[in-house]
């Protein structure tokens, strides 16, 4: 396996009880991170081959916040089709969350 990270840097990885769900806001199901505070400024560390990436569990984050816990949420054949790059000047990263028939769909500013 090829060694990802050297040994002398540290990072930060959140555990359960560090996680606080970001607010929804309104009825459209906007789901905002801030990344200029903590917990979601280390999203800033997420980066694959020289591009800032929106983690694949954010996505699973985002979609589990949006719902507000207000449903049994089950979730099958998770894809997602397209990287989400977080710009060296964002400072927020936001989508919305759009129920599609049974299914739901997660999109951020750029569709």
């Amino acid at each position: 396996y090829p060694q990802l990270w050297g040994r002398d840097k540290k990072f930060d990885v959140m555990t359960w009880d560090q996680f606080e769900l970001p607010k929804g806001q309104g009825t459209a199901q906007t789901v905002t991170y801030d990344l200029t505070q903590n917990p979601w400024k280390t999203l800033r560390d997420h980066v694959i081959r020289g591009q800032n990436l929106f983690p694949a569990v954010g996505f699973v984050h985002a979609l589990w916040s949006g719902t507000s816990f207000m449903c049994n949420l089950e979730m099958l054949n998770f894809r997602i089709y397209t990287p989400l790059v977080i710009s060296e000047i964002a400072k927020t990263v936001q989508m919305c969350l759009h129920k599609a028939g049974p299914n739901m769909e997660l999109w951020d500013n750029d569709g």
